[in-house]
């Protein structure tokens, strides 16, 4: 099975797969990225060292067809594409490829373009999708949830390497990220709990001691998405959050 999915930032929802009314042809710009390498020659050197090297945005381009019994029903299926794939929008694509699953957030960079063709009452179409976040993501979250005795630590995690969790046990919990690349984490902490705990990376030794005590009735949220770094905590019963960067100790 190939298929794809599109899914826009008004919860509007359109499947593009090898069967009518939109027919999926081809999709383009989910494999090799464009680099942007960064690169210094010292005085009197051959060649240069190469500072950082990051990707560029992901374009991704879809094509397709559609096919209707008239007129009227070909103009509803290009109103519908109009529609979700408004250029004022967002939104993400699913990729569908035997058993593998991909997901990624997009723009609509320019929305369909129709053209006809030679078969009766089929026309084609092309979208162009920009992708400011290149990476594709599994589509479901990995989570661990894990607890001890009358405490209980519980934590939704979208991973970065390996962390090492080891206030319950003496040997801690063990999360493994088994991407290509870093990936970012979202950690939760359910009360009760005494300070203080920690978080280790064991890849790097780099580990974080959260100084704060927690109630029954409260949660500590740590994420570290480029786009939603936090510390908070929450109190259940009301639902009020509160910022908790000031407990967070960064220890290199």
């Amino acid at each position: 099975m190939e298929k794809i999915t599109y899914t826009n930032d008004r919860n509007q929802t359109i499947d593009i797969m090898y069967a009518f009314p939109y027919f999926f042809q081809g999709i383009e710009g989910l494999d090799g990225l464009n680099t942007d390498i960064e690169k210094f020659t010292a005085v009197g050197q051959d060649g240069t060292n190469i500072v950082s090297t990051l990707l560029s945005d992901r374009p991704i381009r879809i094509s397709g067809a559609i096919k209707g019994k008239d007129k009227d029903e070909i103009a509803q299926h290009r109103k519908e594409l109009l529609t979700i794939f408004n250029p004022k929008s967002k939104g993400t694509l699913t990729y569908y490829y035997g058993n593998v699953i991909r997901k990624i957030d997009c723009q609509v960079e320019k929305g369909p373009v129709f053209k006809k063709t030679a078969i009766y009452k089929v026309q084609e179409f092309v979208i162009d999708l920009i992708c400011p976040n290149p990476f594709l993501t599994d589509y479901y979250p990995t989570e661990v949830i894990a607890t001890s005795g009358a405490s209980s630590f519980k934590f939704p995690v979208a991973i970065t390497n390996f962390f090492k969790f080891g206030y319950f046990n003496q040997d801690g919990f063990v999360v493994e990220n088994v991407g290509d690349v870093e990936c970012p984490v979202e950690i939760v902490i359910y009360g009760p709990q005494i300070a203080p705990l920690a978080i280790e990376n064991s890849v790097t030794g780099e580990k974080i001691v959260i100084s704060l005590s927690l109630t029954a009735d409260e949660k500590l949220t740590i994420t570290t998405a480029i786009e939603d770094i936090n510390v908070t905590k929450t109190t259940i019963s009301t639902g009020v959050t509160v910022s908790a960067f000031q407990y967070i100790d960064v220890l290199q």
